[in-house]
């Protein structure tokens, strides 16, 4: 069985985390806590590979780097 991996770049994180740090806090955490309140989502393409970050309370950031499609 083939297996895919999907990675973020030191660049990407970084902006992720400068999103994450910029947003309100949630107001109702989970059982999980506040780290598990984020959905990382990574749809290939024939171009690339898009990457998206979704909170619980639906805000997200596209950390795609269209510039090397």
């Amino acid at each position: 069985m083939e297996s895919m991996v999907f990675e973020l770049t030191h660049n990407e994180v970084k902006k992720f985390n400068a999103w994450k740090e910029s947003l309100p806090p949630l107001k109702e955490i989970d059982v999980w806590g506040e780290v598990f309140q984020y959905e990382f989502i990574f749809y290939p393409t024939g171009l690339g590979t898009t990457k998206i970050v979704r909170r619980s309370d639906g805000l997200e950031i596209d950390l795609t780097d269209y510039s090397k499609w």
